[in-house]
């Protein structure tokens, strides 16, 4: 049903070049690596409180979304 990767992904030379010259950081080519990793170590230094509900606490949100490369902007 399904094709090996090496069968059903086929790059053209064009596609090659760009994949080996790529810079993969922290911020580029976006802030999802940074974010993810502020995630973690979110966790890793606090005690996980969650609710009954198993759900994070309304208070962790804002502190997650300040250690985010692009905090969105809360008007609660």
């Amino acid at each position: 049903m399904f094709l090996p990767l090496s069968e059903g992904l086929k790059l053209l030379p064009e596609q090659k070049k760009l994949l080996k010259n790529l810079v993969i950081d922290d911020h580029q080519p976006g802030t999802l690596l940074h974010d993810f990793e502020a995630l973690l170590n979110f966790f890793n230094e606090r005690e996980r409180t969650l609710t009954d509900a198993h759900q994070l606490q309304l208070r962790t949100l804002s502190d997650i979304n300040e250690r985010l490369a692009n905090p969105v902007q809360l008007a609660l």
